[in-house]
C-alpha cells in the first residue's frame, strides 16, 4: 500500500503492522532535524516494528556516514546512516540483512555477479573519484520484542 503523505502524519501503528515478511520501503529526506520524517521514523516507527518485518533503507552509505558524491554536487549533509547506525548500535532486536553499500566496498564482485551491468565507482575514503555506480540500499530485519515474551 502506498501512502502518499508526509509519514509524519501517519499512525506509527499502521506503519509497524506489516506483518511476518512484510517490507517497509523507505526513502527519506536523508536529513535529522527536529520535526524531520528520519526523526519520527527512526523514534516513533521502527520502535513498533513486529517480529520478522523488514526496512528498506534508501541511501544509506555504510560505512561511511557520507554520500560519496557530497563534494561534486549540491552540498547535502544527509546524517540519516549516521543516525540508523546508532540505532543499531547494540540493538539486539534489530540486524543488518544486507548493506549493498557495504558490499560495493567490500566485494564488488559479488554484486556484479547478480547485475551483469553494474560498474563501481571508483572511491577513496569513501568519496566518488570517478564514474560509476554506487548502491546504496539497506535491508533491516526487526526480531522478537521484549515484551513479545
Amino acid at each position: 500500500e502506498l501512502i502518499d503523505r508526509p509519514v509524519q502524519l501517519v499512525d506509527p501503528a499502521i506503519l509497524s503492522r506489516l506483518g511476518p515478511g512484510g517490507l517497509l520501503f523507505i526513502d527519506s529526506t536523508h536529513t535529522v532535524k527536529v520535526g524531520s520524517d528520519v526523526n519520527y521514523i527512526v523514534f516513533e516507527v521502527l520502535p513498533r516494528i513486529g517480529e520478522s518485518q523488514l526496512i528498506h533503507f534508501h541511501d544509506i552509505t555504510l560505512p561511511y556516514d557520507y554520500n560519496p558524491a557530497i563534494l561534486e554536487r549540491d552540498l547535502f549533509f544527509w546524517n540519516e546512516t549516521a543516525l540508523v547506525t546508532a540505532f543499531l548500535m547494540g540493538n539486539g532486536r534489530f540486524r543488518l540483512l544486507a548493506s549493498l553499500s557495504m558490499i560495493h566496498h567490500g566485494d564488488p564482485d559479488a554484486l556484479r555477479e547478480v547485475f551483469s551491468w553494474y560498474e563501481p565507482v571508483s572511491q577513496n575514503g569513501g568519496l566518488s573519484v570517478g564514474l560509476g555506480h554506487f548502491p546504496s540500499s539497506a535491508y533491516l530485519e526487526a526480531g522478537r520484542r521484549a515484551l513479545d515474551g
